[in-house]
């Protein structure tokens, strides 16, 4: 290794150790951070976007759901398991699991999808009236 690259190479190295520290500093200063800090509207997010999902599968049109779930629905399920986690894990595990069946036959459209929806929306409903949250109006 010629001179400039090893000095390329040392400079690699030191901004690795800097950004690692720097994000591990950041992640313990969050970490008082919890499941009940997050607004209960935001979970409210997950029923409205699921059916929309719903009416452009029943449309033909998975790459418009697929984008509905990454744009709309994702972030606030993960809240809503977190949520779920602090008082029924066991129902934390089972929203879960019907999120990924979504999530895994999105990532090939797979012909299953409307039903893993149908089975994400159930699970879900389910999961906001044990989140305490209002019952979620039925799609349309």
């Amino acid at each position: 290794m010629t001179f400039p690259a090893r000095r390329l190479a040392l400079l690699a190295v030191i901004g690795l150790l800097v950004g690692g520290s720097f994000g591990f500093w950041r992640t313990s200063q969050n970490r008082g951070a919890s499941a009940d800090q997050v607004p209960g509207t935001y979970l409210d997010q997950v029923m409205p976007g699921l059916c929309t999902m719903e009416a452009q599968l029943a449309a033909g049109d998975k790459f418009d759901a697929s984008n509905t779930f990454w744009d709309e629905v994702h972030l606030p399920a993960h809240a809503l398991s977190a949520t779920l986690l602090t008082s029924d894990r066991a129902a934390a595990g089972d929203f879960q699991r019907a999120k990924m069946v979504v999530e895994s036959q999105l990532s090939t459209l797979a012909p299953g999808l409307p039903q893993a929806v149908h089975s994400f929306v159930a699970a879900t409903r389910k999961a906001l009236l044990l989140a305490d949250r209002p019952a979620p109006l039925p799609c349309p």
